[in-house]
């Protein structure tokens, strides 16, 4: 029960939440997160609760390292609503950059 508890609980909550619901044992849209592997500044091209289309940019990541350099572009792998976003603006490796909530039908 106490390891039931920290499962349902924090992020390992939400990855098992979102299996639970792929496998039909839960309704409901599942969480998609979005992680970084560079750092830099990040650029946010939508606003939180926007509908978001798969393959459109989600955000830009600009090279701290390299000033000048093009920027890096994330975009979404999945068709959903933009629900949560990477606060401030300094991202490193590992970091989430966005959660997309996708519909399951």
């Amino acid at each position: 029960p106490k390891t039931y508890a920290m499962i349902l609980s924090g992020c390992w909550g939400s990855a098992w939440r979102n299996w639970r619901r792929i496998f039909g044992c839960l309704k409901g849209g599942i969480k998609i997160w979005v992680p970084s592997n560079l750092s830099g500044l990040i650029e946010m091209c939508h606003d939180l609760g926007k509908d978001i289309k798969e393959g459109s940019v989600l955000t830009l990541i600009h090279e701290t390292e390299r000033t000048g350099s093009t920027p890096i572009e994330y975009r979404s792998c999945v068709d959903g609503i933009f629900m949560g976003r990477h606060f401030p603006c300094l991202i490193k490796p590992g970091d989430f950059l966005a959660k997309i909530a996708a519909k399951i039908d």
